[in-house]
């Protein structure tokens, strides 16, 4: 069996992780194929750093309480602990020697959204952060049970407000149509059932955990996707597994996640859907039939998808072993570019996808670029820059062929430099 190309070995080495790591791309070369995606996918996580010190809720909860400029005070507090859980975060993206987990930890996040803005307590979604980690190439069942009783997830969607004397349908809605069988798969009948099972949960924000109370729950009998019975969350949760839609969402994110923009032929994701049911739901089974599908190989599936602003400036850093960017232009730079870590645009996370690119996010993509390109410290980044001819390095630069002339030049840190530039860079 032939071995990986320096162009396969790229491609894989960037769609499951976060920049084209040299050293990650040597790595794979030469590796068949199933060799090279089995040493990624049965890969021990890296754990992160400890993360930063947050308030507890005792002493926000009291300045709630004090006064409106109590509730200011805390508000300010947890959006400057809401900055350095995004810094502790960025910072294991950057120095992480497992970027899949992220990369799939950074995907989760994104299907199960919740925002500080709204929680305002840090410290639940740095335990969302690691449940989603823990969960990320495991089971997806578990995953769902863990983020329906997770607390963040329970304040961010109103979990917490849904009892059986006064429904909140908010977190049933959005559990159907964003986490499981995804929008015109249920009907307002199994919105309003679900909304009835989910009742009882609370959060106890001293402990940082979620509560149950029998006595807030719905006995009411219900009838769901075609069952009826007095149905507990677990019970929706179950039914909605059953169901051969949930396994067909996840493939078509993971289709958009890792192959293209385009559309997905209905016959591939019903093929992997059919794969990922009769595995239980393993994550890791499905992305190994997706990593080891033609479509992700075929040569026409490269450079179709646009960087998120996570791919480009952690990418980026990562590939150059720098980041010309202090913490507060990071923080920035990534809420300009729309994708402000643990704080989501709203329910449905980011759209990605083109919707990465408009008049001002291209232009500040294109400053970071030209802000690392005219960097003092190029001669720190010049080690980082494999020493191969200029055709390998277009390779290793850019996911296609460049649409810009290449620079006539033998120094090689300047054909980096404008390879860097050219709009082939912003795809993947």
């Amino acid at each position: 069996m032939n071995g990986l190309t320096l162009a396969e070995a790229r491609h894989l080495a960037v769609r499951t992780g976060l920049g084209a790591d040299w050293s990650a791309i040597v790595r794979l070369r030469g590796k068949p194929k199933r060799s090279a995606i089995n040493s990624l996918l049965h890969s021990q996580g890296q754990k992160p750093p400890s993360p930063p010190r947050m308030t507890s809720w005792d002493q926000l909860d009291k300045l709630n309480k004090s006064s409106y400029q109590g509730q200011k005070q805390a508000r300010a507090i947890a959006r400057r602990e809401g900055i350095a859980l995004k810094l502790w975060w960025i910072n294991h993206m950057q120095k992480t020697s497992t970027p899949l987990y992220e990369r799939m930890t950074l995907f989760w996040h994104n299907h199960f959204t919740s925002s500080i803005d709204k929680v305002l307590q840090p410290s639940l979604l740095h335990i969302q952060n690691e449940t989603l980690r823990k969960n990320a190439l495991g089971n997806f069942g578990d995953l769902l049970r863990a983020m329906m009783k997770d607390p963040a997830m329970l304040v961010y969607l109103d979990g917490m407000m849904n009892q059986k004397d006064k429904i909140n349908e908010n977190f049933a809605r959005e559990f159907l149509e964003l986490f499981t069988l995804g929008q015109g798969h249920f009907s307002e009948a199994d919105m309003h059932a679900a909304s009835h099972a989910f009742t009882g949960w609370g959060v106890d924000r001293f402990k940082a955990s979620a509560t149950y109370n029998e006595a807030n729950h719905s006995q009411k009998q219900l009838r769901f996707l075609g069952k009826s019975g007095i149905f507990s969350s677990d019970d929706i949760i179950n039914i909605v597994l059953q169901h051969p839609r949930t396994a067909e969402y996840i493939a078509e994110k993971f289709w958009h996640e890792f192959i293209s923009l385009a559309p997905p032929k209905q016959a591939i994701i019903r093929q992997w859907a059919a794969v990922f049911r009769n595995a239980n739901y393993d994550i890791k089974t499905l992305l190994d039939n997706v990593l080891n599908s033609s479509e992700f190989w075929a040569s026409n599936n490269r450079g179709q998808r646009i960087k998120s602003p996570i791919e480009l400036i952690i990418g980026t850093s990562r590939m150059l072993g720098y980041l010309p960017l202090s913490d507060k232009e990071l923080i920035n730079t990534l809420r300009t570019l729309g994708q402000s870590l643990f704080d989501p645009p709203n329910v449905a996370g980011w759209k990605g996808g083109k919707a990465w690119i408009n008049t001002e996010s291209l232009l500040v993509r294109n400053a970071f670029l030209q802000k690392l390109r005219y960097s003092k410290n190029w001669k720190t980044i010049r080690h980082s820059i494999p020493s191969v001819s200029p055709a390998i390095l277009v390779q290793w630069v850019l996911p296609i062929e460049p649409v810009m002339p290449t620079l006539q030049t033998n120094d090689k840190t300047q054909f980096v430099q404008a390879l860097l530039l050219d709009p082939s860079y912003q795809l993947t």
